[in-house]
């Protein structure tokens, strides 16, 4: 009977669902061809794309409770229904969840005693039942497709606006993301997501799931100006608090704030909201730290020593990288906490040159890849691979591809330039990977990826010139806000139609409003 389930609900129904795009793209949990790093890299991308567009937002973030015991089972099967499972199979599956019995083996053999998730009420399918990463699926796509209706949520756009993906909420499992863009009062805009987030707790109740209040966090993305650059501002800087109630419980509860420079853990990768990498690598450091510490004061074979790097070691350091955006240096630093230890441990001088460490096996290199090479290649792997899939983080890696392209200000594929040049970018995802591709002489092409070319003969692109200039990166950093605010690339967008004079308006700091914007 357990089989039988396995295959109609667990594989049949979901493959079903998927062919015929019944499930709502917000859902990166329990489903082919998705993955933890892919969510969080959305995530991270989505926090790129709103300091590039110097837009308001606040992201809220929820923590269900063991949202697969409980789950209702009746709602599920109507769920299910939704989907074309069968009436027979509905029933089988109500059936068998009334008279299931569980016991509990351990060490010690297998409990005398039994239970049953049949109280008063049939409720959840517990943890660890074949079907239950679907019917938490089926739950979901509901609770997605409603939020959806009730909330503007964000709308990713790149500048040509041939791209536009709007989501209000984005989840993997029960661990989900409700955004929101907003002009005008933070205060507002912080009532507004209060209404979203209890919604969303009302209607996550419904199904029979709860929130971990204690767990939930939010952040508030403002903009502050100095000396015409922009930064984040603080919770000191932007005030605002948001209270929800739980269940039948009216009594409302202060939801936790988090400074937008403080990384909170998502799917296993520590994110801020401001782009900070500082918390997941001073996690990084200490991991390394402690694994050289613990294989110090262990007695292992060179095999076993080999083994729990290759095992332990590099997955737990590589793991978030795919999502992270850390610097050479960074990587470096935190590679050279534990290689010399675990050199030793394999029979090598903890001073064997790393061209032999690092170097391929073909050459009697070991091929242990750097923390640097890791992440570039997880990079190249994610954007490479969600672009020709042409999927929600696909879609959010071009965008954010156009934007740094705008924010560049020059011509050409910027894959193809030397990034150390443009000090004036703020680090994110695609820098970094554009980082990576330099070092190692590589560029890649993006279809249909915004590349600007000059207007007319002698054109310039404005950055380019004043890059000619002894200017510091500060400097460079006013004068592209200036060149952004504008909405202005080459020196065509800003002189008359022969080329002579420049604008007046231009020269007073005021954007033409009868000339096509590259903005818009």
């Amino acid at each position: 009977m357990n089989m039988a389930a396995k295959i109609i609900i667990a594989h049949k129904l979901m493959h079903r669902a998927e062919s015929q795009g019944n499930l709502p793209d917000q859902q990166h949990g329990f489903r082919s061809n998705r993955s933890a790093i892919g969510a969080a890299l959305l995530k991270c991308i989505t926090y790129d794309f709103i300091h590039l567009t110097r837009q308001q937002a606040i992201v809220f973030n929820n923590d269900a409770k063991a949202c697969f015991d409980r789950v209702i089972p009746l709602a599920v099967a109507i769920a299910m229904e939704r989907q074309g499972l069968g009436c027979t199979a509905v029933e089988a599956f109500v059936d068998i969840l009334r008279s299931m019995k569980y016991k509990v083996k351990t060490q010690l053999g297998i409990s005398e005693e039994q239970f049953s998730n049949l109280l008063d009420i049939l409720l959840g399918t517990l943890q660890g039942a074949c079907w239950s990463t679907t019917t938490w699926t089926m739950t979901s796509a509901v609770l997605l497709a409603n939020i959806e209706k009730q909330s503007p949520g964000i709308t990713l756009y790149n500048p040509q606006q041939t791209i536009s993906d709007k989501r209000a909420a984005e989840a993997f499992a029960d661990d989900a993301d409700l955004w929101l863009t907003f002009q005008g009062s933070f205060q507002e805009a912080c009532a507004k997501m209060e209404k979203i987030a209890q919604y969303w707790e009302q209607s996550l109740f419904a199904s029979g799931g709860a929130l971990a209040l204690n767990k939930c966090f939010w952040y508030g993305i403002s903009w502050q100006w100095k000396d015409g650059i922009p930064s984040v501002a603080t919770i000191e800087e932007s005030p605002g608090t948001i209270s929800l109630s739980s269940g039948y419980d009216n009594s409302k509860h202060n939801i936790t704030r988090c400074e937008p420079g403080n990384g909170k853990c998502t799917l296993g990768v520590w994110i801020s909201a401001n782009g900070s990498q500082q918390h997941q690598y001073r996690l990084l450091i200490d991991k390394a730290v402690t694994f050289a510490n613990n294989l110090a004061a262990t007695h292992l074979t060179r095999e076993e020593g080999l083994m729990a790097i290759r095992s332990i070691i590099k997955p737990a350091l590589t793991y978030p990288l795919g999502a992270t955006s850390l610097s050479y240096l960074e990587c470096t630093n935190i590679d050279r906490r534990y290689t010399s230890i675990a050199l030793s441990k394999i029979g090598l001088a903890g001073t064997t040159a790393r061209a032999i460490i690092h170097g391929s096996p073909t050459l009697m290199g070991l091929g242990w890849d750097t923390l640097w090479v890791s992440q570039g290649l997880q990079h190249i792997q994610l954007l490479l691979g969600h672009i020709r899939a042409q999927d929600s983080i696909g879609r959010a890696l071009q965008v954010a591809i156009d934007w740094t392209t705008l924010h560049t200000g020059i011509g050409g594929n910027i894959f193809q330039q030397d990034p150390s040049i443009y000090t004036y970018l703020d680090s994110n995802w695609i820098k970094s990977t554009w980082s990576f591709l330099h070092s190692a002489s590589a560029h890649i092409e993006v279809d249909q990826q915004l590349i600007f070319t000059p207007q007319r003969e002698h054109d310039q692109f404005l950055m380019s010139s004043f890059l000619t200039l002894t200017l510091s990166p500060k400097e460079l950093r006013r004068l592209n806000a200036c060149r952004l605010y504008l909405q202005v690339i080459t020196l065509a967008d800003i002189t008359d139609g022969g080329g002579h004079f420049l604008m007046d308006h231009y020269l007073k700091g005021h954007k033409a409003s009868d000339r096509r914007s590259k903005f818009d």
